[in-house]
């Protein structure tokens, strides 16, 4: 499948569109490369997704199971791939035909915001901006090896290869790993090395000297020249490239190695950056919900927790869970019609054309969307406006994750939201943009959605800065109601969250900005699954612990860490690793295969130092025997 040229495939009405977003993205300070987009259809965009984006990979039986997977998934309606986009110069982006014409709205924005992450985040900037090119390249000279060696023998080989893609260093584009090798003064031969005495007069040269110092320095000189002779010197993390250089293989083999361990380091920052990249509010308890049975006051669904059937402003969907808040600020509004909401004042209302406003920054004059609740929504006028105080509720709501309660309809990618709700809607469109939206921003329990977060934990990022949330002054500061006021008016926020995309990825992006008031305002909790009631509970509700089990989670794409640690292990060439422990246990039936794995590709046996329940084990595979030996046993 070759790419087709816009001029050639791309209609003129999205060409239109594609400008005018363009221009907007521009505007708003977004850097990105040029954009190429093609419109496909569902089996053209599946067979493109089963490629990880590209149009021409190596063959492979994976690909073909992906793409039965995605087949299958749109057919069953349980899965959709609105847009792709290739981090790549040119950037490719594809556009599903059968979009109306805000989704197509919504995900060219959300392209260029992908294009400018690619662009200039520091995690990307080590990459090959010419993968296209590269991956067609890779499949012409997997095809050649093929036609040489025979089908079988030559995917068996990849099958391996691939078996072992993720034992390689993210980090290493940007840190030294090894030591820069010493030359010695003679070729062949060992430099002498003694111990250097501090020069004296002879007689004084006990006291200068003494006998202890002389034994502590020659102990030293020979643990250097044992760490010398270990092979590697120090343990290494990127196994694949150990591989590449010390493995007996056969030249296309090593190519056919290297190819994999060269597309894991691309896709390696897209794990790394999910969040950063995808990313880039409460009632008072009378409110009065939509629901299939009329209306219901929001403290009574939450208080009884009811799995109640809210209107979402278009369709009635369940409720899941339930939260409440004590004494928080609020504000209380009226409309010229009528319709009066008080809610805390971070709560968003809708705005005619689509644009969102927080509750505290509204004024009289105004204009809100009201409506009833249904799919009648119109423009209406504030007239009237109140500070105060009460406990505020809220809702989960299945699928689209938003609910219609006096006329408000709560939507949560930062840059698609920013371009889409201040540039790009038709008054038209704002109902089809929040279901479109928000049923991207739902969220279920035990899980990340890295778009909801992204975004949220960007625009608390942009607030805090503009308002000047931050800093010694602000951390010191005692008084709550103080802090919930406080606005130096800096106006940072735009600044920070684009200094934001440049330098993090998503462990140094949740550990340096997610704060506790976050967590608290967003309900993010720990879980656990109930296998007797068949569902997530809330475990806790304690801040350090809600972040380390998110870190824990995004450390690594949350794969184990494996180093090899000897290539001569008991002096007879055996391979050696080593598994840094932190807390969860391997899978067995995953350890051993990669094991059998590795064998094959070193030869010799292997073996893999690890923690099973509490015990250091070690396990081993000999070419024809999987075993495991507790931990310094024989």
């Amino acid at each position: 499948m070759a790419i087709a040229t816009t001029s050639r495939h791309f209609p003129t009405h999205l060409k239109l569109l594609k400008y005018e977003i363009e221009e907007h993205a521009r505007y708003y300070g977004l850097d990105f490369f040029d954009v190429i987009f093609e419109v496909m259809d569902y089996d053209e965009m599946n067979e493109i997704a089963a490629y990880g984006g590209f149009p021409s990979r190596y063959p492979h039986w994976r690909f073909g199971m992906e793409y039965e997977e995605l087949s299958k998934g749109y057919s069953y309606g349980l899965q959709k791939i609105y847009e792709m986009v290739i981090n790549n110069d040119p950037c490719y982006a594809y556009l599903l035909r059968s979009n109306n014409i805000v989704d197509q709205k919504i995900v060219m924005a959300h392209v260029y915001a992908h294009c400018d992450f690619f662009k200039n985040n520091i995690w990307f900037s080590k990459t090959n901006r010419k993968m296209v090119d590269e991956l067609a390249n890779h499949g012409t000279r997997v095809q050649n090896y093929i036609e040489r060696y025979g089908e079988d023998v030559v995917e068996g080989f990849l099958d391996t290869c691939l078996s072992i893609e993720d034992l390689i260093d993210p980090h290493s584009a940007f840190i030294q790993r090894r030591r820069p090798v010493e030359q010695s003064a003679l070729k062949g031969e060992e430099e002498a090395q003694t111990v250097q005495k501090m020069r004296s007069k002879e007689y004084m040269d006990g006291y200068i000297n003494p006998r202890e110092f002389i034994e502590a320095e020659r102990k030293k000189i020979e643990e250097e020249k044992a760490k010398a002779k270990q092979f590697p010197e120090e343990p290494e993390r990127d196994v694949m490239l150990f591989l590449i250089e010390n493995t007996p293989l056969e030249n296309w083999q090593r190519d056919m190695l290297s190819m994999v361990r060269e597309e894991a380091y691309y896709f390696a920052p897209q794990g790394q950056t999910k969040v950063l990249n995808e990313g880039w509010a409460c009632v008072t308890g009378d409110t009065l919900v939509s629901t299939d049975c009329g209306s219901v006051r929001m403290k009574h669904i939450v208080e009884n927790q009811i799995p109640a059937m809210v209107s979402d402003g278009k369709n009635f969907r369940p409720v899941y869970d339930w939260a409440k808040f004590e004494g928080r600020e609020t504000v209380k509004i009226r409309t010229q019609r009528d319709y009066e909401i008080e809610g805390s004042v971070t709560h968003q209302l809708m705005l005619p054309g689509g644009i969102w406003k927080r509750m505290d920054d509204l004024a009289v004059g105004d204009c809100v969307v009201t409506g009833d609740g249904a799919k009648d929504w119109s423009k209406d006028e504030v007239v009237f406006i109140e500070r105060g105080r009460a406990d505020v509720y809220d809702v989960s709501v299945e699928g689209t994750h938003r609910y219609a309660a006096h006329g408000f309809i709560n939507h949560n990618s930062y840059w698609h939201s920013k371009i889409m709700t201040t540039k790009m809607l038709d008054p038209s469109e704002v109902i089809d943009y929040a279901d479109h939206h928000s049923g991207t921003l739902g969220v279920r329990p035990g899980r990340i959605n890295p778009y909801k977060l992204g975004i949220e934990l960007f625009r608390d990022i942009e607030e805090r800065w503009d308002k000047g949330k931050f800093g010694p002054e602000y951390d010191a500061c005692d008084d709550l109601d103080e802090k919930r006021r406080w606005d130096r008016q800096l106006g940072l926020g735009r600044q920070k969250i684009f200094e934001v995309r440049s330098i993090y990825n998503d462990v140094g992006f949740i550990d340096t900005f997610l704060t506790e008031e976050f967590c608290r305002d967003h309900h993010m909790f720990t879980y656990r699954y109930n296998e007797q009631n068949n569902r997530y509970e809330i475990e806790g509700r304690e801040f350090e612990k809600i972040k380390q089990k998110l870190l824990f989670s995004l450390t690594n794409h949350g794969r184990p860490f494996i180093y090899v640690v000897e290539g001569n292990h008991r002096n007879r060439g055996e391979l050696y690793l080593r598994h840094k422990h932190e807390g969860v246990d391997l899978r067995m039936d995953y350890a051993k295969d990669t094991l059998a794995n590795l064998y094959r590709l070193w030869g010799r046996p292997v073996h893999l130092e690890t923690i099973s329940n509490d015990r250091g084990v070690v396990l081993s595979f000999d070419g024809t025997e999987h075993t495991a030996k507790a931990r310094g046993g024989a």
